[in-house]
């Protein structure tokens, strides 16, 4: 899996997009929506399908993308379903073509909790 870390300079903000060299599937975590057209040629310039796209929280420095993302390219979308039931709406685990795994963890704010 090969990672690529992309940053907003307005809200100060990391994006990465995790893809697998031989599929071209691709995860990308945390979108900005100021960074949208960023996000989509980043996409287009590694020859990537975005498969999903993951929220890792709520985030007051930014609006998400996430939705955005996915009406351009067909991807799935997960995101914590809210700060107080601390639960994950859409994703636990699905192996990928390729054989990798997204998996959300039990920790703090996981789905176990």
């Amino acid at each position: 899996m090969k990672p690529l870390q992309l940053f907003d300079p307005a809200s100060s903000t990391y994006t990465y997009i995790l893809f697998d060299a031989d599929t071209r599937d691709a995860l990308l975590i945390d979108p900005v929506d100021d960074q949208l057209s960023r996000d989509l040629a980043a996409l287009r310039e590694h020859g990537l399908k975005l498969v999903w796209t993951v929220e890792t929280h709520a985030h007051a420095d930014h609006i998400t993308s996430a939705g955005l993302l996915a009406e351009h390219t067909g991807a799935k979308t997960a995101a914590p379903a809210g700060p107080a039931t601390r639960k994950w709406r859409h994703l636990r685990s699905e192996t990928l073509s390729g054989g990798w795994r997204v998996v959300v963890s039990g920790a703090e704010g996981g789905p176990d909790r």
